[in-house]
């Protein structure tokens, strides 16, 4: 955010003024909207396999440390929510919304919420919605929902209760548009499961994980907060 404020100097000042206000207000809503969120969510650890690491969670709990995002990141969240605005203001328009959007839902079980984007009815069946853009030069490559997407929309079917979801998929450039329907993948879930009890496991037990990296020089540990403590 420095580094782009200090950009904007060498502009127009006016120019350098509205862009500066824009700038603070997206890091206001976005900061409201964190804090709006209560609880644990279920897609908190939602991570590829290969970059999933353990020992980061325990880090990030032992110095009471939440995961911060950069300015650049923080606008395509915003890019994202103006997107599921667009559906779900769709969905009410049809008399299709079975809740009101973005309902949380809380899971005893997991002691985790989860917010899907919306809940529908559709040929007298109710879905769950998953809404995604994608950048133009890979939306018409794909054949099949991004693999993170398809485990994001089981987590929200299995705690929600529902066995069946919609993924659109819209192209940022044309906003043409891929749909979905999956149903609920009890081998997904399983493998969620388990990430999720291992990582109640460690943090109750609080003891150390073992280190995923080999090496401070290794790829993951590139972007890692932690590496200096964890290779220490």
């Amino acid at each position: 955010m420095l580094k782009k404020l200090l950009k904007l100097l060498d502009s127009d000042p006016l120019v350098a003024l509205f862009e500066t206000k824009l700038n603070v207000t997206v890091l206001d809503l976005m900061k409201k909207r964190q804090l709006n969120r209560t609880g644990r969510h279920a897609t908190e650890n939602l991570i590829e396999p290969s970059k999933f690491c353990l020992r980061k969670i325990y880090y990030q709990k032992k110095n009471n440390v939440s995961e911060i995002h950069s300015y650049e990141t923080l606008k395509r969240f915003l890019q994202g929510i103006v997107i599921h605005n667009k559906y779900q203001r769709l969905f009410k328009l049809a008399k299709m919304l079975r809740y009101k959007a973005e309902t949380t839902f809380y899971s005893r079980f997991l002691g985790v919420t989860a917010t899907p984007d919306s809940i529908i009815n559709f040929l007298n069946l109710v879905y769950v919605i998953e809404v995604k853009s994608m950048d133009p030069n890979l939306f018409y490559h794909v054949k099949q929902p991004p693999k993170l997407v398809r485990l994001q929309a089981n987590i929200y079917m299995y705690i929600v209760g529902i066995p069946r979801a919609i993924i659109l998929i819209e192209n940022k450039g044309t906003q043409d548009l891929k749909i979905f329907f999956i149903e609920i993948d009890f081998d997904i879930i399983s493998r969620f499961l388990r990430r999720h009890f291992l990582i109640l496991r460690m943090l109750d037990s609080g003891k150390k994980p073992k280190q995923k990296c080999k090496k401070i020089t290794d790829k993951l540990t590139k972007t890692c907060k932690f590496k200096e403590e964890c290779f220490r």
